[in-house]
C-alpha cells in the first residue's frame, strides 16, 4: 500500500513569535505534525486548528493556506508524492502516544543530509504514514477539525 510513497521533502519548522501559514497550492501531499502552539490553517475551503500532538495530511493541487496568525510554533513536516493517488483515511487526527511518531521524523531529520540517498527517506516516510494512520494509535477529530 506505501509501496508508491516517495519523499520529496522534510524539515523541522520553528516560528519565533508571530508566524501564518503561506497561501499556495503544491504538487505534492504534506504531513504536518504539530510539537509546539497552534497552527490554523485551511485547505479546500475547510479550517483546522492543530495543537500539539495534532497531525494534518495535506493533499496536492488544493490550495491551502494560513487563517489566522500562530506564535512560537514548531511542527515536524514531510514532503511525499504517490502514484496512484494515495488516499488518507484521516486527514486530521491527535496522535494518543506521539513518541514512535515523534522518534520517526526525528530520523527523518537525521537522514535527509545524506544528500545522494533517498532511500532511507521513502522509508522512514512510509513508516510515518504506517505509525500515524494505524487505528489504535490515533484518536479521530470531528467534522469541523477542531
Amino acid at each position: 500500500m506505501y509501496e508508491t510513497v516517495f519523499c520529496c521533502g522534510a524539515g523541522k519548522f520553528v516560528s519565533q513569535g508571530e508566524w501564518i501559514h503561506p497561501d499556495r497550492v503544491i504538487n505534492s501531499y504534506e504531513i504536518i505534525f504539530l510539537i509546539n502552539g497552534t497552527v490554523y490553517i485551511t485547505e479546500n475551503g475547510r479550517q483546522y486548528q492543530l495543537k500539539k500532538n495534532d497531525l494534518l495530511i495535506l493533499e496536492p493541487k488544493l490550495r491551502h493556506f494560513g487563517y489566522k496568525a500562530s506564535n512560537n510554533t514548531s511542527f515536524f513536516w514531510v514532503h511525499f508524492t504517490s502514484i496512484p493517488k494515495f488516499e488518507p483515511e484521516f486527514k486530521y487526527q491527535s496522535i494518543k502516544e506521539p513518541y514512535n511518531l515523534t522518534l520517526l521524523f526525528k530520523q527523518l531529520m537525521h537522514y535527509r543530509s545524506e544528500k545522494n540517498n533517498n532511500e532511507p527517506l521513502d522509508y522512514i516516510t512510509r513508516l510515518i504514514l504506517m505509525e500515524c494512520l494505524s487505528p489504535n494509535k490515533q484518536e479521530h477529530a470531528n467534522q469541523n477539525g477542531h
